[in-house]
This record gives C-alpha cells, sequence and structure tokens, in this order.
C-alpha cells in the first residue's frame, strides 16, 4: 500500500500520518517500534480572506507557498499503545502580503492507545504542540502557540476511517495583546478509501473563542473587540495620507472579538508512490463575530509530501 490519506493526506492536520505511524508501530505482536523518519512537503495555499474581513474592500487575497520538514521518532509502548515524538519546520511565504511571511518551529507528542483488539475497535489518541512563530514585518503576530488535541475514532470498514475530536489552543504574541488568543474546536472527520492509492476525505468542525479580524477602524467593530492595534502589515497606507480619527487613510486596524466558526473541508490524496504523496483540498469557513462582524473565506490547497 502507498502512502494515502492516512499517512499523507491530512498532514496539514497536524496529526493524521503521524497517527497512522502509530497504528503501524502497534500492529506486529513483536514490533518494537520504527526507526526515524523524516518527512518534506511543499503546499500551495490560496486563501481569499487572509485577513479575516467583512467588508469587500478589506477583503484580501494571496497565495503562499510553504515548506516544511519533519523528524518523526515513533516509539512502541507494550502491544496496544504507541508514542510519537516530532520536530518540525516550516516556512510560509506570501506573494502579495511578504510581511506575513513566517517562520515557524515546532514539537509535538502524540499518544495513541487502542483497547480492544477487534478491527472496529475505537482508538483514543491525545497530543500536545508546542511552537513558536517569527514573522517577516508583523510584531504584533510573533510569539508562541498551544495546542491540546484529543481525539476518538475507528476503521467502520476496510476503506472507511471516522473520527471525532476536540482541541483546544492558547496563543500569546510576543507584543500587544491582540493576538492574545483562546479557543475551543470540536471536529468530525471521515476517509474514504476508493483503492490503495486513491483517498477521498471530509471534515465539519465548530469553533468557538477569540479571532483576529483586520479592517478599516469601524466604531460598531472597536466597541465589540476586547484588544486592537494598527496591522501595518495589511494597511495600504498612501504618501501623504489624511488623518482620520486616531487613525490615517489606508490604514487597517486588527481587532480580537470573540466568535463561533464554522469550518468544512473536502479533500483527495493521491499516492504516486510508496514514498510520494499528492493532496487537493478545498476549505470553506464562515464565522460569527461580536458585534455583527461576521466574515467567510475559501482556502484551495495542492500539496505534496515525500517520506525519508
Amino acid at each position: 500500500m502507498g502512502i494515502a490519506s492516512r499517512t499523507s493526506a491530512r498532514y496539514s492536520h497536524a496529526t493524521a500520518s503521524a497517527l497512522f505511524v502509530l497504528a503501524l508501530v502497534g500492529s506486529g505482536p513483536g514490533a518494537r517500534g520504527q526507526s526515524r523518519y523524516v518527512d518534506v512537503s511543499l503546499d500551495y495555499l490560496h486563501d481569499d480572506n487572509i485577513g479575516r474581513a467583512e467588508l469587500d474592500r478589506d477583503t484580501l487575497e494571496d497565495n503562499i507557498v510553504t515548506l516544511s520538514s519533519s523528524l518523526n521518532m515513533p516509539r512502541l509502548l507494550g502491544s496496544r499503545a504507541g508514542l510519537l515524538n516530532s520536530l518540525r519546520l516550516e516556512y510560509a511565504a506570501q506573494a502579495e502580503w511578504e510581511d506575513l511571511s513566517a517562520l515557524t518551529a515546532s514539537a509535538a507528542s502524540t499518544f495513541r492507545y487502542q483497547p480492544g483488539a477487534a478491527f472496529s475497535a475505537p482508538w483514543y489518541e491525545a497530543q500536545l504542540v508546542a511552537a513558536l512563530m517569527q514573522h517577516q514585518d508583523s510584531d504584533i503576530r510573533d510569539g508562541a502557540r498551544l495546542r491540546l488535541n484529543l481525539a476518538v475514532g475507528s476503521d467502520f470498514t476496510d476503506r472507511l476511517v471516522g473520527r471525532v475530536g476536540y482541541r483546544y489552543e492558547l496563543r500569546r504574541a510576543w507584543e500587544g495583546e491582540v493576538f492574545d488568543l483562546d479557543s475551543h474546536r470540536f471536529s468530525g472527520s471521515l476517509d474514504y478509501g476508493v483503492n490503495d492509492w486513491v483517498t477521498l476525505y471530509g471534515t465539519f468542525a465548530w469553533q468557538t473563542g477569540e479571532v483576529v479580524s483586520t479592517a478599516t477602524p469601524r466604531p460598531q467593530v472597536l466597541t465589540a473587540s476586547e484588544a486592537r492595534h494598527l496591522d501595518e502589515a495589511l494597511s495600504e497606507r498612501p504618501l501623504g495620507a489624511a488623518r482620520v480619527g486616531n487613525f490615517f487613510e489606508g490604514d487597517r486596524v486588527a481587532y480580537r472579538l470573540d466568535a463561533d466558526s464554522l469550518t468544512g473541508e473536502l479533500g483527495l490524496n493521491v499516492a504516486l508512490s510508496r514514498k510520494l504523496a499528492l493532496d487537493l483540498s478545498a476549505l470553506h469557513f464562515q464565522a460569527y463575530g461580536d458585534g455583527d462582524n461576521d466574515y467567510d473565506g475559501l482556502q484551495l490547497r495542492a500539496g505534496i509530501l515525500y517520506r525519508f
């Protein structure tokens, strides 16, 4: 079997590649684990609302190319459990809004346990991810992020796999308070293996907590926001701009708001060989923020993963 979605199609979701390896590691009665391996991925992403703005005048598009590499270290813990520790380095280059380009270094530890021996017996997993983020020229976005992921999954058939999950995310910025964020996310997903090489997958999620929306200053959003800061990375202040209140013409402000968000994703993964996989996906998001600051957007992604 080649690298299907359980090893790479969900690679952008941080856990799936790792968790499939844990299943492999724990499947053999005499297995003691798998040697270290390296994943390298190249992704293209088109985001039609990178500032998470409501009004058309503030809706900004961009194309982002991301190169990442991760060192993965699996370990078997008995016959029913596995642990995977990973170190990851990622650089995301933005074509239009270059100041948002970012280098991210992260470390993750994922534990999986499957108490039953039956084919459809559920498995349980917990993952902790810590990351540091440095942007090209957006100090308000630089900082650290901590994620806790919990999930339960099952193989319904030899081709259909389902899971439900919960994620808590804590983010803290080095400068200002706009990107000091807390959120809770609940999700469900299905993977369907068309054959040994092609997998279809889908995810639906609801998130509640704090978000950041960057927009032209408006009293309505200002009143609803918990924190705010001039977003120089997404502003378009012309030379000789006139002053408008506390800001200038062309300025955009990053607002921290409470919001409920819905996301839906559909994807296709094709294993080109035992070490190479191609992944295509589309994700739509819709947020309902305080102060009637509602926004939506679409992300189109194409990625390729190679495993050493």
